[in-house]
């Protein structure tokens, strides 16, 4: 949390229509975002973090259902689901990144599952005013390092 928080006090201050938080390998840096972001609703008018500004998480993944760090990628899916709650989620998608290119559809399987709002067809924003959220997905050429 301490790492996240001033770059969103920063970000909170601007006019940007969706943050990305990218390349997440691990479930207790979900839990900081998700928290920071939570911090903020509840300070809501009273701090530039408070902006309700739409994000996506992206996460970096091992294959189709673990994180790098080998925690479950459906544990992160529920942590979306129990900590970003209300009639307006804050986290309007949710997908992999810097992944290799064959687990992609399988990762966005357990996604897809795992969320069960989500509707592909809506653009960011407007997803950010329903309940829905979107699958994102950018994996990584194909290289192996």
């Amino acid at each position: 949390m301490d790492w996240h928080r001033p770059r969103l006090a920063i970000l909170g201050e601007t006019d940007a229509d969706l943050l990305a938080f990218e390349t997440i390998p691990c479930q207790a840096e979900v839990v900081a975002i998700l928290q920071l972001l939570r911090e903020g609703r509840e300070q809501e008018g009273s701090a530039p973090t408070s902006r309700r500004t739409p994000c996506w998480i992206t996460l970096a993944c091992q294959d189709a259902t673990h994180l790098n760090s080998g925690e479950s990628l459906v544990s992160c899916v529920q942590l979306v689901k129990a900590l970003d709650t209300g009639s307006r989620p804050q986290v309007v998608g949710l997908g992999v990144n810097c992944c290799a290119p064959q687990h992609v559809e399988g990762a966005l399987t357990v996604l897809r599952e795992g969320l069960l709002t989500i509707s592909a067809a809506k653009e960011v924003i407007s997803a950010a005013k329903g309940s829905e959220r979107i699958l994102i997905a950018y994996p990584n050429s194909g290289e192996v390092w």
